[in-house]
């Protein structure tokens, strides 16, 4: 690509009626620096003639390869089309080739401002909100017939672009208009950036479809029918979407049965981008309908400029009927973004109120949850003051066990030791607990009696040591015992 800083022309060429207050080399710096992104340096610009004398005899479509710098048209009629490929690309044609054409025919700078918003994006939507609508009416001598009419704005619209790829099948498409209108010659020179799709077959037909005289707002007006042909589908397509979800969010229940319809964050979600496409479509509307009322102003303006010389073929009973339209459609999309917004605040309630179901069941179970596990809790209790009552049993027996235990030694050790056996005559009570006390120690410490004298008892003579010493013992075993117990605590 050739180097595009070669702007000495214009618009620094341009006079102080063209620019008014607009700083030149602002903008000479800015059109140097998007240049690289606007123009692809290929390509040439498509023009199209047309002379007063040879309308329905002589239509020509030619290449615009070279522009002489020159400050009057040399037809009645010309159009200029920068094209792209797609509304991502490049503009086809060369930063040289837009640099002659603007300084030729001195071409205002409010036509750079639209020309911007074309070339190479990261997104198709870049810059959506911005509106151009400009119109201005100026002479560049003091003859009051040499006026010429200066008109550019932007054009949007939303069009079918019929690839079954993308979950929408709309997309969003602009168009730039410039037109300069020379009053006394009759001389209309227009630019067109990117066309809408059967633009340029409607602008053809409009040019060569009768041998009437040539009018330059009429085909203001056709680009404006043009542009909101579509728009009455594309808010259908709107709407049937709102009501999917207008659909769930009225018909759903508030507890989720096992047949419902699903809804999730996600369909929020939708509905935003929903609403979001339902705010840049009223934007782009009012947009259209400020453009239509500029023409309208237009159109009265050179109709009080005509000399009647020629009478120009004027269609002034479309545009307002246009406005009607679009004025209508503004009230459409205001209607489905006030429904929208309705539709994304209930499916938000009900989401919020599911969600709370949800918590209360949460709760709910968690409240079993803690009712059953303090009865476990309760339970544990029973069974732990259950093994305490048996440990103090097992404590208990234990004890006795050890009290014994040392009697139970030293009777054994006892047998066969100190005095001879003393013989007692007891009665037959005493005699009994004789018995158990021998069955118990299992010592020779006491005979029982025998059956020549049942009344005769031999206690051995040495029994008060046995019953000091295993005091003693046991003693001492409990008292160990029990120190024993609270170091181990």
């Amino acid at each position: 690509m050739a180097c595009i800083d070669g702007w000495e022309q214009y618009p620094m060429c341009l006079s102080q009626l063209m620019h008014g207050d607009v700083n030149l080399a602002t903008e000479r710096q800015r059109i140097v620096q998007e240049g690289p992104r606007m123009f692809s340096g290929q390509g040439n610009i498509e023009a199209w003639s047309n002379n007063r004398e040879n309308r329905g005899k002589n239509k020509s479509r030619a290449l615009l390869l070279n522009l002489t710098l020159q400050q009057s048209l040399p037809e009645e009629l010309l159009m200029h089309f920068l094209c792209q490929v797609s509304s991502w690309s490049h503009l086809q044609t060369s930063a040289e080739e837009v640099q002659k054409l603007l300084t030729a025919y001195s071409v205002s700078p409010a036509f750079l401002n639209v020309l911007y918003s074309f070339g190479a994006k990261v997104t198709g939507d870049d810059d959506p909100f911005f509106d151009q609508c400009h119109h201005e009416c100026y002479s560049s001598t003091d003859q009051e017939e040499d006026v010429y009419y200066e008109t550019c704005y932007i054009l949007r619209a939303f069009e079918q672009h019929n690839r079954p790829t993308l979950q929408d099948p709309w997309s969003l498409r602009q168009m730039a208009v410039y037109q300069k209108y020379h009053h006394k010659s009759k001389q209309s020179l227009w630019i067109f950036v990117q066309p809408l799709n059967h633009c340029k077959e409607a602008i053809w037909n409009e040019l060569s479809q009768n041998m009437r005289p040539y009018n330059p707002t009429n085909l203001h007006t056709r680009l404006i029918g043009l542009t909101i042909q579509d728009w009455r589908w594309y808010l259908n397509s709107i709407r049937r979407r709102i009501l999917e979800f207008n659909e769930k969010a009225m018909r759903s229940s508030l507890s989720p049965k096992t047949i419902d319809y699903c809804v999730d964050f996600d369909d929020c979600q939708r509905l935003q981008i929903v609403c979001n496409k339902l705010s840049l479509a009223q934007n782009i509307l009012e947009s259209t309908l400020e453009i239509a009322h500029m023409i309208q102003r237009h159109c009265k303006d050179t109709q009080s400029h005509n000399d009647s010389g020629d009478k120009e073929v004027y269609q002034p009973n479309r545009i307002p009927g246009y406005i009607r339209k679009v004025e209508g459609f503004l009230r459409t999309t205001a209607a489905l973004e006030k429904q929208a917004e309705g539709t994304s605040h209930l499916l938000s309630k009900l989401l919020e109120y599911r969600k709370v179901d949800v918590q209360n069941t949460q709760t709910e179970a968690l409240r079993r949850l803690t009712a059953e596990s303090n009865m476990q809790n309760e339970t544990l209790r029973a069974l732990i003051a259950e093994s305490g009552k048996d440990s103090r049993s097992v404590k208990i027996v234990t004890f006795i066990a050890t009290i014994y235990l040392p009697a139970s030694l030293m009777a054994v050790s006892q047998v066969g030791v100190g005095s001879p056996f003393s013989t007692i005559h007891y009665k037959p009570f005493l005699t009994s607990c004789a018995v158990l006390l021998q069955s118990i120690f299992s010592a020779g410490l006491i005979h029982l009696p025998q059956p020549t004298d049942p009344n005769k008892l031999s206690v051995q003579g040495a029994t008060w040591i046995y019953v000091l010493t295993s005091a003693i013992l046991a003693t001492i075993t409990v008292t160990g015992a029990y120190y024993w117990d609270r170091h181990l605590k």
